[in-house]
């Protein structure tokens, strides 16, 4: 068996089962760093028509897909062909020089291709603004839609500190040219933060903190429940998801608490591990892994400082602690804090294509 090369550990992503022909068969593959697919062979205890597996050219940046083709046993064609099919790949990857033995180490299941965040052809968006009533405020939100009559799936956007900014609008513009009607409410709809997008400079930065330590775990809960109360009545859509970013990253995680969230997608969550948000030091967030009901996918940056490798292991110890194991963690190398957000020097574009297209592909179950 081919040597393991130090320091290249891998992520893997787990999808189940999907119909797919047996003659070629495209695998999802997610590394920390570039490397080409040299050679793969196939599982084929798991599925006895497939019998050996030979790998086209393919380099690995982030989460990618190599495609493989796959010889079936002669015999086992006929019955085999466009029936269901699982198996496991197992990928040798290495670097010019050097081998890395994935073996049982990386593990991937058959998946649908992924497209790079595939777009509804001739989408047309339409955005408008709507007021949500609260119990005790009226929630400002932004809602981005494809036209048509539907019906879609519903995300629930939360913003980072800055609140509803042009960057996040054209993340949320992304998200919903593929197919999801996006509402991002404003996180701060109460005092003099309301109907307000915030400067990404130092007074906006702090401006940002102060509105979330005047904001307590229970506000933030009680608007969730009123925006997913205005979702649900919404008759364009079906399932409902919830997509946060920074501290929305933590307020997505507890949305995840309510049954009617069907996906969460959590980028860069902070506070998760020490409990902090808002106004109080614990909100025991972490205590109430068993209360999520839906599909989990967690992304974090390895270079960033609000939650480092400490931290992510606290956060993922928690879920599984509580049985959440089937659940979806990118690490991506190189990633900082917010490095999605498409303003200052901490955005990464690449990363940001992989993780939008990995959100998508999630949400969507493909």
């Amino acid at each position: 068996m081919a040597r393991a090369t130090p320091g290249r550990p891998p992520v893997t992503t787990n999808r189940g089962p999907v119909n797919v022909s047996p003659a070629v068969l495209t695998v999802r593959v997610t590394w920390l760093e570039r490397t080409e697919i040299e050679d793969a062979t196939v599982d084929a205890a798991l599925d006895p028509a497939l019998a050996a597996a030979e790998v086209r050219p393919a380099v690995v940046l982030g989460a990618a897909l190599a495609t493989v083709a796959v010889t079936p046993r002669a015999a086992q064609v006929a019955a085999s062909d466009a029936a269901p099919s699982r198996c496991r790949v197992r990928f040798m990857a290495g670097l010019p020089g050097t081998w890395t033995s994935c073996g049982s180490i990386l593990t991937g299941s058959l998946s649908d291709p992924v497209r790079p965040l595939a777009r509804l052809a001739g989408v047309k968006l339409s955005e408008h603004e709507v007021r949500i009533p609260a119990p005790d405020c009226e929630i400002r939100a932004v809602v981005v839609s494809p036209d048509g009559a539907g019906p879609w799936p519903g995300v629930l956007l939360y913003t980072d500190i800055f609140q509803v900014t042009e960057s996040t609008l054209r993340t949320a513009r992304r998200l919903a040219s593929a197919g999801f009607v996006v509402c991002l409410p404003e996180i701060y709809p109460r005092g003099e933060l309301a109907g307000v997008a915030l400067e990404f400079d130092e007074p906006g930065k702090q401006a940002g903190l102060a509105g979330a330590a005047a904001t307590t775990t229970g506000e933030f809960d009680s608007d969730r429940v009123a925006v997913l109360d205005y979702l649900e009545q919404r008759a364009d859509l079906d399932d409902l998801f919830c997509v946060g970013f920074c501290i929305g990253g933590h307020l997505a995680f507890r949305a995840a608490f309510d049954s009617r969230v069907a996906a969460t997608v959590c980028f860069y969550p902070t506070g998760l591990h020490n409990g902090a948000l808002g106004a109080d030091a614990d909100a025991g967030t972490l205590a109430r892994c068993a209360d999520i009901q839906g599909r989990l996918m967690i992304v974090f940056g390895s270079r960033d400082p609000h939650v480092p490798a400490p931290a992510r292991l606290q956060v993922v110890s928690a879920l599984y602690a509580a049985g959440l194991e089937d659940l979806e963690l990118h690490v991506y190398a190189g990633g900082e804090h917010a490095f999605m957000r498409d303003v200052g020097a901490r955005h990464d574009p690449v990363l940001t294509d992989h993780a939008l297209a990995e959100a998508v592909s999630f949400l969507s179950a493909r």
